[in-house]
């Protein structure tokens, strides 16, 4: 039997790969071979003609990239290059159970190396040869550039697909159900205004419907500001109406946080592999929530889209721009985004990633800097002198007027919120626990320490948690990404997959359901449109499409009142006519006095107006009504009037 023999050899550690340097002698490329697992299992063997056989197996840390591993010769050694999968620092070369070998030593020369260094800084062999899979596929990423180049049409054709399809799906609700709510109705009706009264400040919506605290104009601004190109299209050379601009508003915003998730997304395939960026983006788009309101226009969204490149920031470890990005959210979009950040400078604070000194600095700058812009800016357009989400902050925190708006448990984000917006996701939590505790733990902490934070306070809506939902999915992302490379063995590995893949398949149906529902729960935009498009209406119509014969006269003047469950439920000034020959009043306690109106938009359950003549009802709007034995419920929400006379 031949002798075989365990090498001496040392190793050099950076963030992003392992160093190995064998002291082997006079080798041949075909004297050596390499095999490695993606586990980590390493396999190095020699064989020379007159030389005793040389093995070196080792079980390393952590898990590595195979594809971008490589290996060469020098004059009297054997060279690896070993890239990790999760670029961090190894505290040694084998999992912590294996006792250093005495034939292992640390390659000081090179242990001191910067992430980022080149080839050539790190003096490794020019003619890199390729490291085998234990089953025998081989690559040579360092030495083939064809095959990198292959490699990188491929992946850059999954991540473009991947990308491509979320924004689809997102567009694909936003046509569904492109009215929008109350608490979008600030933002909306400010990009209406930046939109079509430009420098009019005098007739912007917020003046007469002011809403309970102020809130930024920057977010709106910025929104209108890309989008006017399109609506300038639109309005100039198309000739459209006004509404085609909601659509180019909202969409622009979701196209907005769909790159800034691709973006958040190429970070977590460079930090955690490419199959759990993709999985990634199969679990969001299964998600009801992020993929609906991903083009609303709620403050929540519009600090989700720093917010992914925040995180792009921190899962690469660069504290400054996560700092900066954080607090300049914070003080412009949404103040509650410091629950957000506390949890995450604590942990890194606590493992030494970054300074306490570095962080005040950091931080006082941006908040400085951000409080001078918003302050600025949103006093100009206010008219007065203003912090929009310090006087929020104050009205939240101070006054604890949040309350009147409903309080939960402290308990519901997690066994409500959580759950019906991760759906199935969340199941996927519990393998990448029990798996991938080490990798996943430095960001899962944080994002459960926001949640608990925001659960003190005693109102609670489910949009306020959304910056949590992409760190979660990364983490759900990473448990399903270590089922299926493991799958293979069986057993309970395989039926945990197959159950995640289930789950995932039933959230997507769940979401197609929910966006079904939700076209049906904007009834005041169905009705308003209805009655400017629509030319005869039938109390027994449901639809727009039914019309037959026109009864408005163009010489007519029409002021149609909006009753406030109308104007919740869709309306916007994106809806109104531009003509003076149609006006709009949403005045509360105008049905005491109805005859100085033409048309009105009241609930169903409302007695029809008196005032002014006979009224006859001339459209009703259905919204959903819940679930029964016979299926989808659908009843009368809002019912159209008009006089008699016109």
């Amino acid at each position: 039997l031949p002798v075989m023999l365990s090498p001496n050899y040392r190793w050099a550690d950076t963030k992003h790969y392992v160093l190995l340097t064998l002291d082997i002698p006079d080798l041949q490329p075909a004297d050596v071979s390499v095999h490695i697992t993606p586990d980590g299992k390493l396999t190095v063997t020699t064989a020379k003609s007159g030389v005793p056989f040389r093995r070196l197996t080792l079980t390393l840390r952590d898990r590595v990239r195979v594809e971008d591993s490589a290996w060469g010769i020098k004059a009297r050694s054997l060279v690896l290059k070993v890239v990790k999968l999760d670029e961090q620092r190894w505290p040694t070369l084998q999992i912590p159970s294996i006792k250093k070998p005495p034939n292992e030593r640390v390659d000081w020369d090179h242990m001191e190396l910067e992430s980022d260094s080149d080839d050539d800084d790190m003096n490794t062999p020019t003619d890199m040869q390729p490291v085998m899979l234990d089953d025998g596929t081989s690559f040579n990423i360092a030495s083939s550039p064809p095959s990198k180049k292959d490699d990188f049409s491929l992946e850059f054709f999954l991540d473009s697909t991947m990308d491509a399809l979320l924004a689809v799906i997102i567009l694909i609700q936003l046509f569904a159900c492109p009215f929008t709510k109350v608490e979008e109705s600030f933002n909306v009706q400010a990009t209406h205004d930046f939109l079509f009264h430009r420098a009019d400040l005098s007739s912007y919506d917020h003046h007469e419907f002011p809403g309970v605290v102020p809130r930024s104009f920057i977010g709106a601004f910025i929104l209108s500001l890309v989008s006017s190109p399109f609506v300038w299209f639109c309005r100039v050379l198309m000739r459209f109406s006004k509404l085609p601009a909601l659509y180019i508003v909202r969409g622009v915003l979701g196209l907005i946080t769909s790159a800034c998730f691709a973006v958040f997304r190429r970070e977590v395939a460079r930090k955690f592999g490419r199959d759990t960026s993709i999985l990634l983006a199969i679990i969001t788009m299964t998600q009801f929530h992020f993929t609906f309101y991903a083009s609303r226009t709620i403050p929540n969204i519009l600090a989700l889209a720093p917010t992914l490149i925040a995180y792009r920031f921190w899962l690469r470890e660069r504290f400054r721009e996560t700092v900066w990005i954080l607090a300049a959210t914070s003080v412009i979009f949404r103040s509650d985004m410091v629950v957000l950040a506390l949890p995450i400078f604590i942990e890194n604070l606590v493992k030494r990633r970054m300074s306490l000194a570095n962080l005040m600095v950091w931080g006082l700058s941006a908040s400085v800097v951000s409080l001078l812009v918003t302050v600025i800016f949103d006093s100009l357009v206010w008219g007065r002198f203003l912090w929009p989400e310090g006087e929020l902050l104050y009205f939240n925190v101070v006054l604890n007027k949040s309350t009147d708006y409903g309080v939960s448990p402290p308990y519901w984000y997690f066994t409500s919120a959580l759950p019906n917006a991760m759906m199935g996701g969340l199941l996927l939590l519990v393998p990448a626990i029990y798996y991938e505790r080490q990798r996943i733990m430095g960001y899962l902490r944080p994002v459960l320490g926001f949640i608990l934070l925001y659960s003190i306070l005693p109102h609670k809506e489910t949009r306020f948690i959304f910056p949590a939902l992409p760190i979660l999915s990364m983490v759900a992302a990473v448990g399903l990404a270590r089922l299926w490379r493991i799958q293979h063995k069986g057993g309970w590995p395989r039926l945990f997959f197959s159950a995640g893949v289930l789950a995932l398949i039933m959230s997507a149906v769940a979401s197609c359901g929910k966006v079904w529902v939700s076209s049906h729960n904007y009834p005041g935009g169905h009705a308003l449109v209805a009655l400017h498009t629509s030319e005869h209406y039938h109390p027994s119509l449901q639809s727009p499409d039914e019309i037959t014969t026109s009864y408005l006269d163009e010489e007519d003047q029409y002021y149609v009142h909006i009753d406030n469950i109308a104007a919740i439920t869709g309306v916007s000034r994106y809806l109104e006519r531009e003509t003076p020959r149609w006006r709009y009043s949403k005045l509360e306690g105008a049905l005491d006095d109805t005859s100085m109106f033409t048309h009105m938009l009241t609930p169903a359950d409302s007695t029809p107006p008196t005032g002014g003549g006979d009224w006859e009802e001339v459209y009703v709007e259905y919204a959903y009504s819940g679930i029964g034995t016979s299926g989808v419920r659908v009843s009368p929400s809002i019912r159209v009037y008009k006089r008699s006379n016109i």
